[in-house]
């Protein structure tokens, strides 16, 4: 009987090429790995890109409406401030005199002091990480410059509430309080607690003192004079967002 001899299968080293072969295989697998997220990020980046800009357009475009609304009301309340001026330099004693004040007052007491800038699309912009979203460099530099403006606008706005005020205050001490709700329509009601006042004391204000009453008319000045600076400021502001929509549109596509 012969003898049964165990064969070993031999092991044959792979060739260099095969090893060459299948690394290339695996380090192009993984650069297209690689490659296919990158252009998936792209085109996410590119469509969230788009989409904010056609966001920011729209808040720009409130923006302009807000501001155009401000400034529509600017020779409104310079001339109510000088009308003001006026009639305490002047004969303060008359009565339609004294019930134009209260009206002018209550006209610059309830004026628009700020514009309510719409924040949004810049917002998700600087929350995106220092706006690395947007690819154009000179858009995202007046976008910064926009956001810095608008933070400088509102400290202009504290300043200019505080001065309106310094104005309120002195006026406290020559209206009546139910006077406050007169209007240019000469709502009959208040004129006629008025004219009760001004029969019993002869006069509508709370004081004649000529000091009070030229404070009070400089304090409408003041307030006036800085909320005509405010609004100046502000057309800057619009003409940096017109700037903003031509170039996002120009380089967007958006209408």
């Amino acid at each position: 009987m012969e003898d049964i001899k165990t064969k070993h299968q031999v092991h044959v080293p792979k060739r260099v090429r095969e090893y060459m072969f299948e690394l290339l295989s695996t380090f192009i697998a993984v650069a297209l790995a690689f490659l296919s997220q990158y252009y998936f990020q792209y085109r996410s980046d590119r469509s969230t890109e788009h989409d904010l800009m056609v966001s920011l357009v729209a808040d720009l475009r409130t923006d302009i409406k807000n501001i155009d609304e401000l400034s529509s009301h600017n020779n409104e309340a310079e001339k109510c401030a000088k009308q003001i001026f006026d009639i305490c330099n002047g004969n303060f004693y008359a009565k339609s005199n004294q019930i134009k004040l209260y009206q002018l007052t209550d006209i610059l007491t309830t004026l628009a002091l700020s514009v309510n800038f719409s924040q949004s699309a810049i917002n998700q912009l600087k929350n995106s990480g220092g706006m690395h979203l947007v690819t154009d460099n000179k858009i995202s530099n007046i976008i910064t410059d926009y956001d810095n403006e608008i933070r400088h606008l509102e400290l202009f706005t504290s300043n200019v509430a505080s001065y309106k005020r310094e104005f309120v205050i002195s006026s406290n001490t020559i209206f009546y309080g139910a006077g406050w709700n007169i209007s240019l329509e000469n709502d009959l009601t208040d004129l006629q607690f008025l004219n009760k006042i001004f029969q019993s004391t002869g006069s509508a204000l709370m004081t004649s003192d000529k000091y009070a009453l030229l404070k009070y008319a400089n304090n409408a000045l003041i307030f006036i004079g800085y909320r005509l600076s405010y609004s100046q400021s502000s057309i800057h502001q619009k003409e940096r967002a017109l700037q903003l929509i031509t170039l996002i549109q120009s380089r967007y596509h958006i209408e």
